[in-house]
């Protein structure tokens, strides 16, 4: 075979192979493009709509336990303030405020089992992700203080006036005025701290 053949050819494999290159970008074989999955920075994506996967050590971990609640969903979420809500979250000591009733009532449990999934993934980010010993600490709105920042829940029948999150100049306040509409503004300001 002439010289300007094998070149001619040679110089035919390149061309197919650049453009192979740049029509098809690279796929990243850890984070699977379907949907469920939404990254929310370089570090952590939202997985399988109800969990947030961190990225350690070149791959993506999941936590056993779900966020209680469609993060792609909550996601969508407008917030006033994120940046200040972020920042309140700089403090060593994370006071999670409820609003229960005095007496045992459905209204408190349902409150109580729709913060835990927000007050695990909270504490798992900040332990295991960040490496950061934050103390979190859970009390009753009866019991509160008033004196130190807090994340303060209005929970169903419990005093909330509507779905959202608001932020006072010192205090986060979560309201949710149905059980599904208090787990997307918990889902949404978790979603606020980890992005």
């Amino acid at each position: 075979m002439d010289t300007w053949k094998v070149f001619l050819v040679f110089f035919g494999i390149i061309l197919v192979l650049f453009a192979v290159f740049l029509f098809f970008p690279g796929i990243n074989k850890n984070s699977p493009e379907k949907p469920g999955y939404l990254y929310l920075n370089n570090k952590t994506m939202i997985c399988n709509y109800y969990y947030l996967c961190f990225l350690r050590n070149g791959s993506w971990h999941r936590p056993s336990y779900n966020a209680g609640v469609n993060l792609i969903l909550a996601n969508n979420l407008e917030v006033k303030n994120e940046t200040q809500i972020k920042q309140f979250f700089e403090q060593e000591r994370i006071n999670i405020i409820m609003n229960t009733t005095e007496k045992a009532s459905p209204e408190n449990s349902e409150l109580i089992l729709k913060v835990s999934p927000f007050s695990h993934y909270l504490g798992y980010y900040y332990k295991t992700i960040k490496k950061q010993n934050k103390t979190i600490e859970a009390n009753l709105l009866s019991r509160y203080n008033w004196t130190e920042p807090a994340i303060i829940i209005f929970g169903p029948n419990l005093g909330a006036k509507e779905d959202s999150i608001s932020f006072d100049g010192k205090n986060i306040i979560v309201q949710g005025q149905t059980p599904s509409g208090l787990s997307l503004v918990l889902g949404k300001l978790l979603l606020i701290i980890v992005s």
